[in-house]
């Protein structure tokens, strides 16, 4: 009966992270995935790509405690940008999200 209980159980647990995974508009692995893409939040800018590339990053632990700074600005701040040409955000997430790290990736002059 226990075997059933717990086979019940991890299959409900599969199907609401499958639903999650389904619906994603993103590349997601349960084990393991490093995913950088073009932010959404910005408009394609006419600037050529510049040398100067800014980082912020933010990290997350089961979901439960999260701190950092990856605002875009921030990243701007750091490397001295003040014409942004591109920003990407990179995610790394850990079996289910155990650790994720969030990285916004900002070039420009």
């Amino acid at each position: 009966m226990k075997k059933v209980i717990v086979i019940v159980f991890l299959g409900l647990v599969f199907l609401g992270f499958n639903g999650c995974i389904l619906y994603s508009n993103e590349p997601v692995g349960l084990i393991y995935s490093n995913v950088t893409k073009a932010s959404p939040e910005t408009r394609v800018v006419t600037n050529n790509v510049g040398s100067k590339i800014g980082v912020s990053k933010a990290h997350s632990i089961l979901g439960l405690v999260a701190t950092g700074d990856y605002g875009i600005a921030r990243a701007a701040s750091k490397a001295g940008i003040t014409k942004i040409s591109s920003v990407d955000i990179q995610v790394k997430n850990i079996i289910l999200g155990i650790y994720t790290s969030y990285t916004i990736i900002v070039t420009g002059e």
